[in-house]
């Protein structure tokens, strides 16, 4: 080697840089998570080996069972007939109530039957029979109220139902008229019509008996009736009325039946009744203003306010024989559980 190359070798040695200790810790950092990461996909593999060998271990298995339930012979049907009670008994034992959420496949849950309303049509008319009181002066009125004030007050019960119901003229271009008719019916016997479209004002005697502590005025959707008397008639107290002296059928019925419907007159009677009231549109949107009403607006109108007091009158007694029942029921727990 010459002078001069050797000279120019030390030279560059002298002129080269230590390496730094970072760079070596990174490299260092490097290497040891890339040995790291090798060894974890080696678990990894190793860890997966066993669970592919069970799960193709089941797969084979429910191919089997497929297999072989295809090669059985088919089961007449009353033997899955009997297999399905069997299945039915295992899965809800009695005496236990089991969620919808919670029934096998296919299996529907158990439902407490609705007696079914019947056919309207097909049911008996329902008629009043008694007798029709129909007056249209305001004299008669205010006697005939006077003279049910005077029973009521005399009555030993501690409530006293009415049969009660209005009627008014109704037309498609104007709407609904002042009200017309006034329906009264305290019993099966007599039923009182007052004609109270020419009055400008109510009687007090009406306004009395309407009004009257022990009085309950029964129908269905009555508080409509009553608000419209209201409307007609300034003078009617009909926010008390409404509060403290009607008794609706419907939401009656509901309570007392278990059920939740919205009933109309018509619908109501055909359930509790079995009868089939006149709704004849012919009788129901004629001219109740003029007078003097026909037989047959005087028969349908008598016909409203009878029935509505026959469906307060059959739920009320369903309702005393709901409350006999449940007392029975107590009483025989109550044998049993000190016997």
């Amino acid at each position: 080697m010459s002078k001069r190359t050797a000279s120019s070798t030390a030279i560059a040695a002298s002129t080269r840089q230590p390496r730094p200790i970072t760079a070596w810790l990174k490299e260092n950092k490097s290497k040891k998570e890339k040995e790291a990461k090798e060894n974890s996909d080696e678990s990894e593999s190793k860890k997966l080996k066993p669970t592919l060998r069970v799960q193709l271990e089941l797969l084979d298995e429910n191919i089997l069972k497929k297999v072989q339930a295809n090669n059985e012979p088919v089961k007449n049907q009353s033997q899955n007939k009997q297999d399905l009670q069997e299945n039915k008994k295992e899965v809800q034992p009695s005496g236990l109530r089991r969620s919808a959420r919670k029934l096998p496949p296919g299996e529907k849950p158990i439902e407490k039957p609705v007696p079914r309303e019947p056919d309207i049509e097909d049911l008996p008319p329902i008629l009043f029979k008694g007798r029709i009181n129909y007056v249209s002066e305001f004299h008669d009125c205010a006697r005939v109220c006077d003279t049910l004030l005077t029973q009521v007050e005399n009555s030993k019960d501690r409530v006293v139902a009415i049969g009660f119901d209005l009627e008014w003229p109704f037309s498609f271009q104007t709407g609904s008229g002042k009200t017309a008719l006034a329906q009264i019916c305290l019993n099966e016997k007599e039923c009182h019509l007052l004609h109270i479209y020419n009055l400008k004002k109510l009687p007090a005697s009406l306004i009395a008996l309407l009004s009257h502590s022990k009085v309950k005025l029964v129908g269905v959707n009555i508080k409509n009736d009553v608000w419209k008397l209201t409307r007609d008639f300034k003078e009617f107290p009909g926010q008390k009325v409404v509060d403290n002296n009607c008794l609706d059928c419907g939401p009656y019925a509901n309570s007392v039946l278990n059920r939740s419907c919205r009933w109309s007159l018509e619908r109501l009677t055909a359930y509790l009744l079995k009868k089939r009231i006149s709704k004849d549109s012919s009788v129901r949107r004629s001219k109740w203003h003029i007078q003097p009403l026909s037989d047959k607006q005087k028969l349908y109108a008598a016909t409203d306010a009878y029935v509505s007091l026959l469906l307060h009158l059959t739920i009320e007694q369903q309702e005393v024989l709901n409350q006999a029942r449940l007392e029975e029921q107590e009483e025989a727990a109550v044998a049993v559980f000190f016997s």
